[in-house]
């Protein structure tokens, strides 16, 4: 039987539905360009292996292909559709094609100092109070962009001096205690006001041309490349992989067994704790910002 437009619409629009706001014009936009390639075909095996055959013949990165492989299982699951793979059949990102950049501490720093009016800007629009509070969760938590438009007015506990993240790619949720020199750069923008990534990555934008930081390596440097320089310098001042993974949230792991007990929440009759930050959690951000100098940045230490 032909998929109508119709039918298509009514497709897209579940997959659709199904979605995070922050995420949903990007990756609805590669399932229709999708849907309207296939026309009134089917939506079965073969018309997945079709377009992933058109995708490759068009030089498209493996990363790009293994990102639409995973749009279109969704699409099929979400509509009820049959999906005939198994997880050994997704496109492989091949190891030559993996380019996961981390930005220069120097250059971390000059963000910093120019947000903070430190240093003169080389370009760019006057740093605000926007600028300031989410270059300040990047660089403090090493926050995810998809992280950084999550987070709301009420995720910020004063009282108890507690940020709440709420962490992305099905890492660990996680209280974080914010000393007092940092308050004043996420108060001042307080995340009343809802924050895309779009938006997010224009802001980027805008501290990359503060520093002078242009040209081709410009282009494909983003927040993450922040976080991936916090956690290579965390490692450098030695800190411990499980310290390293309790800060920055990653997924408790279900292969490594000896890192998913050394990173186990401890309880007992002498552990309490405000808000879910658990003792533990909060030796781990003392120490951080003891030893850290994407902290110090900030502090003037």
């Amino acid at each position: 039987m032909p998929y109508s437009k119709v039918v298509r619409d009514d497709l897209l629009g579940r997959y659709s539905a199904s979605l995070p706001d922050t995420s949903r014009a990007m990756l609805t936009s590669h399932a229709r360009a999708f849907l309207s390639w296939l026309g009134d075909g089917e939506p079965d095996g073969a018309a997945v292996r079709s377009w992933m055959a058109k995708m490759k013949k068009e030089h498209y990165a493996d990363a790009t292909l293994r990102q639409d492989w995973g749009i279109l299982r969704r699409l099929y699951v979400i509509n009820g559709l049959a999906w005939p793979f198994r997880r050994g059949d997704a496109p492989v990102v091949r190891e030559q094609e993996v380019y996961a950049p981390a930005l220069d501490p120097a250059d971390v720093k000059m963000m910093v100092d120019v947000a903070l009016g430190r240093e003169k800007r080389k370009g760019g629009p006057k740093p605000d109070s926007a600028h300031r509070a989410y270059l300040c969760l990047s660089t403090i938590w090493g926050l995810r962009r998809i992280e950084m438009a999550e987070m709301r007015e009420e995720h910020l506990d004063i009282p108890n001096n507690l940020l709440f993240v709420q962490t992305a790619k099905h890492g660990r949720q996680r209280y974080h205690h914010v000393p007092e020199e940092i308050w004043p750069y996420l108060l001042e923008w307080s995340f009343v006001t809802p924050m895309t990534v779009t938006r997010l990555s224009r802001l980027f934008g805008d501290l990359k041309e503060m520093i002078g930081l242009t040209g081709s390596p410009a282009e494909e440097v983003g927040w993450h490349c922040i976080r991936r320089s916090a956690v290579a310098v965390a490692f450098s001042i030695g800190l411990s992989e499980p310290e390293v993974h309790s800060f920055y949230r990653w997924k408790r792991s279900s292969n490594n067994m000896a890192l998913r007990y050394a990173t186990s929440r401890m309880v007992g009759t002498a552990i309490s704790s405000p808000r879910g930050l658990w003792g533990e959690d909060k030796m781990v951000d003392e120490k951080v910002y003891s030893l850290h100098p994407f902290f110090r940045f900030w502090t003037g230490g």
